[in-house]
């Protein structure tokens, strides 16, 4: 009786190492497993290593197919990152920890009215990278999963730089030699008076210096 339930043991252990190697058994990271339970991320750099092995696919709650390709059916796990001011937000799985095919996703909104802000599948050979700027007080959240069916281990890295807006022409009336990003509001002065003998076509703005042929307007 002994013996037989030594053996039962030793059979039963082995069949849980052999699910463990081959990713059939339930994986033992519950937290991010579905939308309404993210894990938060910090714009640390640093590596955080997971995975989507045995993770049941959410995809009939979430609604994440509003963003990239609606084709992924395998596990996932969620994270949130909110950003207090404006920066560039870069999210990548380019990491040696990740050994499957990855695809990134980011949204704001809540679970099941979600809005696509980024998505990418294959940046580095099968692994994923997406970048974006941020919006100040906004909450994302960040779908880590796999391109159709895959699962498996990755290693993620969320990094953000701050970033000013501002118009980086130096022609313009408005340049701004710390901008890190243009946002259009480049202002030209000068005449815009089609009439005028100094007429500008590339001026946005009238400074007043409009000549005529029989003197200033």
């Amino acid at each position: 009786s002994n013996t037989l339930s030594m053996k039962s043991n030793l059979l039963l252990s082995i069949v849980v190492v052999f699910m463990m190697l081959t990713g059939n058994v339930l994986n033992a990271q519950t937290t991010g497993q579905t939308s309404s339970d993210p894990i938060p991320l910090e714009c640390t750099g640093e590596v955080i290593v997971g995975s989507t092995l045995g993770v049941p696919s959410d995809n009939a709650t979430s609604g994440f197919a509003v963003c990239g390709s609606s084709s992924s059916t395998g596990g996932q796990i969620w994270y949130t990152l909110y950003t207090p001011e404006e920066n560039q937000v870069t999210i990548s799985t380019c990491d040696p920890n990740s050994n499957f095919d990855t695809y990134l996703r980011v949204y704001t909104g809540e679970c099941g009215a979600f809005t696509c802000v980024a998505y990418n599948d294959d940046a580095c050979s099968l692994k994923s990278t997406v970048t974006f700027i941020s919006v100040p007080g906004e909450t994302y959240y960040i779908r880590v999963g796999g391109f159709a069916s895959a699962s498996g281990t990755f290693g993620l890295v969320t990094s953000c730089l701050t970033i000013t807006g501002g118009c980086m022409d130096p022609n313009a009336d408005n340049y701004d030699p710390e901008a890190t990003y243009e946002t259009g509001a480049c202002i030209y002065t000068g005449c815009t008076d089609q009439t005028a003998i100094n007429y500008d076509p590339y001026a946005t703005e009238d400074d007043g210096s409009c000549e005529y042929c029989n003197g200033p307007g």
